[in-house]
């Protein structure tokens, strides 16, 4: 069954490309992809992250059609080789979002979207595999600004608030309804490259837990340094800020 690669790129104010969030998502069609097919893809991942833009902090630009959404087929290699083939792109489509003004939590800081297919008859884990594993997948969501963050009873620990897990999952009600607008046979789908093969996303979750993608961190521009005194009472002082190398 031919499988589709939709990347999402989220641009960041900076223009920076290492500061854009990437998130890979993938779609099953039938026979060979065509332009309905293509132009699904490009609608539902628009809508989707149209449809959860207020999750996003001011540092993400909301300059005109910044942001992509980029297609190309993927052509899977051998089960449990992990050599699949994507092709070049046959889609590019640019949109803008307009995100919520509230500042941003950590770069690092994601919510986390997880989809899986059929599991039934599946088991966890088979000898040394975990089957079940093989149809689950995640995009992790993120920056997030502060607006998304809410406390919960009795010790008031943080969480990615209801109204904004609501928000993903209807998100991702946009996106399938996208699809299913301009295309009778594109599923949004969980890929394996160990298995090689891909199967249609039948639930979806969005967890209250945060979730950190380190890759998403930035290197430290300012460092405040003080030398140390031991042995004898300090008097209060301030520190020197230093900006760092880029």
């Amino acid at each position: 069954m031919p499988i589709l690669r939709g990347t999402a790129i989220i641009e960041k104010v900076s223009g920076v490309v290492e500061d854009a969030a990437v998130n890979v998502w993938h779609f099953e069609t039938i026979g060979v992809p065509s332009a309905a097919d293509i132009q699904g893809v490009g609608d539902g991942l628009i809508a989707f992250y149209q449809g959860i833009q207020s999750l996003y902090p001011s540092n993400v630009s909301s300059g005109a059609l910044v942001h992509r959404v980029e297609i190309a087929q993927v052509t899977p290699g051998n089960p449990g080789v992990s050599d699949d083939v994507a092709s070049a792109l046959i889609g590019t489509r640019a949109f803008s979002i307009t995100p919520g003004q509230a500042f941003s939590l950590p770069n690092e800081c994601a919510s986390t979207l997880s989809f899986r297919g059929d599991i039934e008859g599946f088991p966890e884990e088979f000898g040394l595999t975990r089957p079940r594993a093989r149809r689950r997948g995640r995009v992790f969501i993120g920056p997030l600004n502060m607006n998304t963050v809410a406390g919960i009873a009795p010790a008031n620990e943080p969480v990615f608030s209801l109204t904004s897990r609501e928000l993903m999952l209807d998100g991702y009600d946009l996106l399938t309804t996208a699809i299913a607008a301009s295309s009778v046979n594109l599923r949004h789908g969980v890929y394996s490259r160990t298995n090689a093969d891909i199967v249609a996303v039948t639930q979806i979750s969005c967890d209250g837990e945060f979730d950190t993608m380190r890759s998403r961190g930035k290197r430290p521009s300012i460092r405040m340094s003080r030398p140390v005194v031991q042995g004898a009472a300090v008097a209060p002082r301030s520190g020197t800020d230093v900006v760092l190398a880029s």
